[in-house]
């Protein structure tokens, strides 16, 4: 911990905490045991970060102890995982995360796909952060946010009620789980087979709280669009809560979102039909004295689309992950790698909806600029763009990783 700071992290919050910016004793370099990260990588690539490696040893070494975090989470699903708070918290409130609030659940003897999922997990855990105590945290005994990890992580972790059992997964399928249990958030990467899982464990290292890369829309914009259809229709929404994302080996993105949804009792039919109509593409029932909408509104001056109106055409692929157009920013679940939201109505149906995005253009994916073969690589310049890195703007920043786990 930093010197002249009273007790664990999680003490150190609630002790006169002043909201200024880092101090110059926070400035220094961590000398307690603590790595301190003082760079970053643009999101897109942390999934295969320059942490990985390093973090990955430090995933699978028993820990001399557990870090100390909260006893008990804020309730929270899938689009809060990683805001302060969640998996990480900024102990110092200089609004930069700085200690990882989480610990790797595992069995006893971990399977070599259960290492790979760790190595995955542990290099977004030291992503999102400026530093962290190594090695991670394990075992679910401490008091922060433990991330249960394949099969014998969920055995050892013994929850009564884990929301999902790998059994129910595809062979190739795998599945992030948030789950509160008993006032405390749990955090599940599971799979139907070793590919499932690691599946899962790629999805959330590369892609959670996004849809398909750390540069695509958020989840919370599929939360937005459920809300709104709902809304539109005068239904008054309890409760929305994105609680799983599933994965495919060999797929990019989220291949089924699914959600909680609780309704006022009065409004549980028509929440039924609202949801009814956007699984089937069609008309969704408006309020009244509303006009009926596709989910798409119309720009003034026009005419809202009705079920007589031709069909849009499909717009021009886009760039990979590129801003939406107000268009596709308009169409409710065209977001880039969903596959469909899956709404599971309190007391009522479970409605899967698909997802609507346009499908990537065909042909061969374009190769990194740059990443040819390292010639000079040697020790001497691991950490550098004649290195693991790259880059590829040619300002003499490191902006991407030239490097793969095998």
């Amino acid at each position: 911990m930093r010197a002249g700071q009273p007790g664990t992290p999680r003490e150190r919050l609630g002790a006169g905490r002043t909201g200024g910016r880092r101090s110059a004793e926070d400035a220094r370099p961590v000398a307690d045991g603590r790595a301190r990260t003082w760079g970053r990588v643009p999101r897109d690539v942390c999934s295969c970060s320059a942490w990985a490696a390093t973090l990955a040893l430090w995933a699978v070494l028993p820990a001399a102890g557990a870090s100390q975090a909260p006893a008990a989470s804020v309730p929270g699903d899938l689009t809060a995982l990683f805001e302060v708070g969640g998996l990480v918290l900024d102990t110092n409130d200089d609004e930069v995360p700085d200690f990882v609030d989480a610990s790797l659940v595992m069995g006893e003897a971990p399977t070599p796909a259960e290492i790979r999922a760790a190595a995955e997990i542990a290099a977004r855990l030291g992503f999102e952060t400026m530093a962290m105590e190594l090695p991670v945290a394990r075992g679910a005994a401490g008091e922060g946010v433990p991330i249960v990890i394949g099969r014998s992580g969920l055995a050892a972790a013994g929850l009564a009620s884990p929301g999902v059992d790998p059994a129910s997964l595809d062979a190739d399928e795998g599945a992030v789980v948030v789950r509160e249990v008993d006032g405390r958030r749990w955090v599940l990467v599971l799979g139907g087979s070793d590919e499932g899982l690691v599946a899962a464990a790629r999805m959330f290292a590369g892609v959670l709280p996004h849809t398909r890369t750390l540069s695509a829309p958020p989840l919370a914009r599929v939360g937005d669009d459920v809300r709104a259809a709902l809304e539109g229709a005068d239904v008054e929404v309890e409760e929305l809560r994105l609680w799983q994302a599933r994965a495919r080996a060999g797929s990019e993105g989220v291949n089924r979102l699914i959600a909680n949804l609780r309704v006022a009792a009065a409004d549980q039919d028509a929440a039924t039909e609202v949801l009814r109509a956007l699984a089937a593409g069609e008309d969704v029932p408006a309020a009244t004295g509303q006009e009926t909408s596709t989910g798409q509104e119309a720009t003034p001056g026009q005419q809202a689309p009705t079920a007589q109106d031709p069909p849009a055409p499909d717009p021009a692929p886009a760039a990979q992950d590129a801003p939406p157009t107000p268009d596709q920013a308009a169409d409710p679940f065209a977001q880039p790698g969903l596959g469909s939201v899956e709404v599971r109505l309190a007391s009522g149906p479970v409605v899967r909806i698909p997802g609507r995005a346009a499908p990537p253009a065909p042909g061969p994916v374009a190769g990194r600029p740059g990443a040819g073969a390292k010639r000079s690589l040697d020790l001497s310049n691991l950490y550098t763009p004649d290195g693991l890195l790259g880059d590829s703007d040619g300002n003499e920043i490191p902006d991407r990783v030239d490097a793969l786990l095998a």
